[in-house]
């Protein structure tokens, strides 16, 4: 019996943590396992958790098979799981593309290549699990729990993560538990800051974000950061060229830090990460939202390929997956591209590599540039409850500021200005 295949480390980790459940959920059969002997275990602790309502323990497995080695494993299950079904997967596409070339290249039938490729198809999607079931008959009371928790919030109380800036909060309630949030824009066009300022109102309100980043270093995000915390320039900071009064005002902004909880950076300057990297990090680090600054520098594990239609659109359907998995509201950033901009600018179909980021995402937003440095537009492009608006945000590198705007700054009457974070 191999010991180090993903099947054997399931049965194991089923073992270890009692947690049959999961398996069941992602509906994992037998015949999702190739090696005979496992695939034997397997139907045997279904079995057993079938009839004792409870999963088998070491003693139960060994008592009919005396030579399962049983190991310690440290991926998780869903992990575990996910290899397993995309193993298959792999070897149902082989198995089917060769057939359909025989047919097609040796045999010169091309109804009956095409006829395998359909079975082909439909075969793989089968197998692919299609969510989970919900009775909307007979979960009355749960919902009218959490329709009462609606009412009895305070006024301008969010149900989610605050975003900082308060026109997007009053839309969205802030982000919430499995969403998934696009933001979009052009190459330079303020989308890293956006998404910082964003994981800052998250943390200073007590939720711990996990940020992944391929192009900033987490010394340079730490910067940007601590700039726009303490209200001074960065390139000051950078400099070394900060007074004495600024020198206090840093200070005072890092310490109130130690009072919160974790903001964890991780960089990846070699962009090889892969989401089963991204799953392994919400696993050590259990954070409140995860927040990833590039998702087209993700090597996709599927097709493995970076960077290419497919392997974009398999990037954003594994992010959808992994916020609905963990229940996390994810933020991730993605470029637009200039050829698809609309007549109006920055649209959900500007999105570049794949239509799927537009798509899997309960909200898109945009950020788009206008002709003052200072200011650019920040765009709900659109999203499952929300409508399409926009606001202007000024932002202001040399007193580390980020503002959201209440009026145009560039028609005749300017309003007043509304922080899109107190000390941004």
């Amino acid at each position: 019996m191999a010991v180090t295949s993903p099947e054997h480390k399931l049965l194991c980790k089923i073992i270890a943590t009692g947690d049959m459940a999961t398996v069941l959920k992602a509906r994992l059969k037998p015949k999702h396992f190739t090696n005979q002997a496992i695939r034997r275990v397997f139907e045997d602790m279904v079995a057993f958790n079938a009839e004792y309502a409870a999963p088998p323990t070491l003693d139960s497995v060994r008592a009919d098979h005396p030579r399962f080695e049983h190991v310690e494993v440290d991926e998780p299950i869903d992990y575990l799981i996910d290899r397993i079904r995309n193993s298959r997967r792999t070897a149902l596409t082989e198995i089917g593309l060769n057939a359909a070339v025989e047919a097609l290249v040796e045999q010169g039938d091309t109804d009956h290549a095409l006829d395998i490729v359909r079975a082909l198809i439909s075969k793989v999607s089968e197998d692919i699990p299609v969510g989970t079931d919900f009775n909307w008959a007979r979960t009355v009371d749960d919902r009218l729990a959490t329709y009462r928790a609606y009412a009895e919030r305070e006024e301008g109380e969010l149900i989610g993560l605050p975003t900082g800036f308060p026109s997007l909060d009053r839309l969205t309630l802030g982000l919430q538990a499995g969403q998934m949030v696009t933001l979009t824009g052009l190459e330079k066009s303020n989308k890293t800051t956006t998404l910082l300022a964003i994981t800052r109102a998250m943390h200073a309100v007590g939720a711990r974000p996990l940020l992944f980043s391929f192009e900033m270093s987490a010394m340079e995000i730490s910067e940007r950061l601590d700039s726009f915390l303490a209200g001074i320039s960065q390139r000051k900071l950078r400099g070394g060229e900060l007074n004495e009064l600024e020198w206090k005002r840093l200070e005072s902004a890092m310490r109130k830090l130690e009072g919160l909880g974790d903001y964890i950076i991780a960089e990846d300057p070699s962009a090889r990460m892969t989401l089963d990297n991204v799953q392994a990090k919400i696993d050590e680090y259990k954070p409140d939202a995860v927040i990833i600054d590039g998702a087209y520098f993700f090597v996709d594990a599927i097709s493995g390929e970076q960077q290419t239609p497919l392997a974009m659109t398999n990037i954003s359907r594994g992010i959808k997956r992994l916020a609905a998995r963990n229940g996390l509201p994810f933020v991730v950033t993605t470029q637009a591209l200039r050829s698809k901009l609309g007549t109006n600018g920055l649209t959900s179909g500007s999105m570049g590599y794949t239509s799927a980021f537009a798509q899997d995402a309960t909200l898109a937003l945009g950020v788009e540039q206008t002709d003052d440095p200072m200011f650019y537009k920040l765009k709900v492009l659109a999203g499952r409850n929300v409508p399409k608006d926009e606001w202007f945000v000024r932002l202001d590198w040399d007193s580390g500021s980020l503002i959201e705007q209440t009026g145009d700054p560039f028609g005749e009457e300017v309003a007043d200005d509304v922080p899109a974070y107190a000390g941004w």
